[in-house]
């Protein structure tokens, strides 16, 4: 209803909507199921609160973002939905609540996947246990690797189901993405220069669209290596979309942090190149032009088995 959308008259024919920040949805989707249907999950959903250890806060902060309109409807003295109101609502009905106030909601677990997502209340609820996509708009006061957990990215590229191997990637590195970004995104401008005349790289601005994520999904499906700069914060959706694609990412982030690092070892399945070195003329191209098409194919191979 926020962005136009019509009232239904029963709410479980709604469908959450596909975007990059949904570990909100299927922590929550795997939270309500039934319990047969529960073997196997990590979580162990108890219904007595003083048996719990953590207390998730069923809040889609992304969505919420999202839906929030940019501008009133002209027909409309104001909108028909506030992100910013809901954050209020958010704390204000935490705060009463008897076991955020026992430890101050140090023992609750938010999920705030989007950079901006509880923007308004964050120093509210800074205590509690963050699930988060990097700390890259987060103070060193809100959130840290003491607490919280980095979570990864949806994927919006549709997982690559060819056959392993080179032949059918032509394309040395691929990116397609925002030229201009803020922060450390800013030297996605400066590969741009140093690569966008290289034959057998493509590196090409777009914008979210449903034409260029159909062009993406073909340049990342064809190509050996997909470039992975930072973008306004450290990491972004790029990188998964490039491992189900089998496409090996080139990490250009020095300050990134990834989901899961204590167990994934991603330099088994990811390039890393710090922005120095990768800003040096024909460092890159020549270093991913040296990998040898044996070290490639493992580099693919373990990707594919996740």
């Amino acid at each position: 209803m926020a962005r136009g959308g019509r009232p239904v008259d029963d709410v479980t024919l709604l469908k959450y909507p596909g975007h990059q920040h949904m570990a909100e949805w299927y922590l929550f989707s795997d939270l309500i199921r039934p319990e047969p249907e529960r073997v196997g999950s990590p979580v162990v959903r108890v219904l007595d609160p003083d048996e719990a250890d953590l207390f998730y806060v069923p809040y889609f902060s992304s969505l919420s973002l999202i839906v929030n309109p940019a501008r009133p409807s002209p027909d409309r003295a104001r909108a028909l939905y506030s992100d910013e109101e809901n954050q209020d609502a958010l704390v204000e009905w935490l705060a009463d609540q008897e076991y955020w106030k026992r430890n101050n909601g140090r023992d609750h677990v938010i999920i705030a996947q989007d950079p901006n997502a509880l923007y308004r209340a964050i120093d509210r609820i800074k205590n509690s246990v963050l699930l988060v996509s990097d700390f890259g708009r987060l103070k060193t006061d809100q959130a840290s690797l003491v607490k919280d957990v980095i979570v990864p990215y949806s994927h919006r590229i549709s997982t690559y189901n060819g056959d392993l191997g080179v032949d059918k990637r032509k394309t040395t590195l691929f990116f397609m993405g925002a030229r201009y970004r803020k922060e450390g995104g800013k030297i996605r401008d400066l590969l741009f220069n140093l690569l966008e005349n290289e034959e057998d790289v493509i590196v090409r601005h777009g914008t979210q669209s449903t034409e260029n994520r159909r062009a993406a999904t073909r340049g990342m499906h064809t190509s050996k290596f997909c470039l992975n700069p930072a973008g306004d914060t450290p990491s972004a959706c790029r990188l998964f979309d490039s491992i189900v694609s089998l496409c090996v990412p080139v990490i250009v982030s020095d300050s990134i942090e990834l989901p899961f690092e204590d167990v994934i070892d991603y330099r088994k399945i990811a390039i890393f190149v710090d922005t120095a070195s990768a800003l040096k003329p024909g460092f890159l191209i020549s270093t991913l032009r040296s990998v040898t098409t044996e070290r490639y194919s493992g580099i693919s191979e373990r990707a594919e088995r996740g």
